[in-house]
């Protein structure tokens, strides 16, 4: 599973938006998206500017694991 990290940078109005919404640099979240890594802390303080933020929608293809394959 991916979580894609673009989509949400969009969806929450663009690069600029969202570094201004939670409080980090304008250039944090092309770094994000170019790593393909945001942390925890950062999705938390999404998810409190905009309450109803749902990170499952954001997870893509699908992950195996001991078990079997997670979709």
């Amino acid at each position: 599973m991916e979580l894609d990290i673009e989509q949400i940078v969009r969806d929450m109005g663009g690069a600029t938006a969202i570094a201004s919404r939670i409080g980090v640099p304008r250039q944090a979240p092309y770094r994000w998206i170019k790593n393909k890594y945001v942390s925890s802390k950062i999705l938390e303080k999404i998810k409190n500017t905009d309450p109803n933020f749902n990170i499952d929608k954001y997870f893509t293809g699908g992950s195996s694991n001991e078990w079997g394959t997670i979709d």
